[in-house]
């Protein structure tokens, strides 16, 4: 049982999904690709590899040990070692460094070690070409709350998806189980009254901080009118989002509907002022 959500068997129709994963490992960019497609997933939805400046920093940090250290620079990385002195004191001398050049390649300087270079320069090949498991678990969450989920933790980690939803959710974490070591588990929910206590009560903590960071952008009062109209999406969305749950679960959150609706309507007024102020601008 998860926060009032019981876990029941196949054959009862059940409210969707309790999910949640464990990460192992990287995953190959490919081997995703390759289970996702055979999924028949969009591949716009696969998650992007990191950038190069991001995959050197992964692959010097492989290089870390007790004391041998990695620090870095306005433009790439340098390698330390620390030593101990007699004294007991601490003292650091930088053995070399590493850097991109324009176009994407390692530049280490003439004084790094030969076997610093090979490590590094093999494991950036590589991490180039993956996903580190904490970028596929965020991007596990991106694709729960694409699917209409819930986070049922404050800290996130265990989500619900709902019924409608459930099967493209399979077929991602599938895909997932295929083409890496990590793992994707699901409990069917069970649509009980303290299920939907608990949805009820996900959903408008979510609906209520969606709402604050919408009223506190629009209170800023300095929003261009390309901002004011993607709050604007985000509130239409997290008000289908709403209407949705209470079709399903047969209950409705007024105070937090009524809240979205207002900041909903505000944002309308204010795209408008701000089309009305630009077009006496081009007069």
């Amino acid at each position: 049982m998860e926060r009032g959500i019981v876990a029941v068997t196949d054959n009862v129709k059940t409210a969707g999904l309790i999910v949640y994963w464990h990460m192992s490992g990287a995953a190959k960019h490919e081997d995703l690709r390759e289970a996702w497609l055979s999924e028949g997933l969009s591949e716009d939805l696969l998650p992007t590899l990191p950038t190069p400046r991001c995959a050197l920093g992964r692959a010097v940090a492989e290089v870390k040990e007790r004391r041998q250290l990695v620090r870095p620079l306005a433009a790439g990385w340098a390698f330390v070692c620390e030593h101990e002195e007699v004294s007991g004191e601490l003292s650091y001398t930088q053995i070399g460094s590493v850097k991109l050049d324009m176009i994407g390649r390692l530049d280490f300087s003439p004084d790094t070690p030969s076997e610093i270079c090979s490590s590094v320069a093999l494991d950036y090949s590589r991490i180039l070409f993956e996903h580190a498991h904490p970028d596929v678990s965020s991007w596990l969450k991106d694709q729960a709350i694409r699917l209409q989920g819930i986070s049922l933790r404050d800290t996130g980690g265990v989500w619900f998806v709902p019924r409608q939803s459930a099967d493209e959710w399979r077929r991602i974490a599938n895909a997932i189980r295929l083409a890496s070591a990590h793992v994707v588990y699901e409990i069917p929910a069970l649509k009980s009254s303290e299920a939907v206590e608990a949805i009820l009560d996900a959903l408008s903590r979510e609906a209520g901080e969606a709402a604050a960071k919408l009223e506190e952008a629009l209170a800023a009062g300095d929003l261009s009118e390309r901002a004011l109209r993607s709050r604007l999406s985000e509130a239409i969305a997290m008000e289908v989002k709403l209407v949705s749950y209470e079709e399903q679960l047969g209950k409705a959150l007024p105070d937090v509907a009524g809240r979205l609706e207002a900041v909903r309507a505000n944002l309308a007024v204010a795209v408008l002022a701000k089309e009305a102020e630009e077009a006496r601008k081009e007069r």
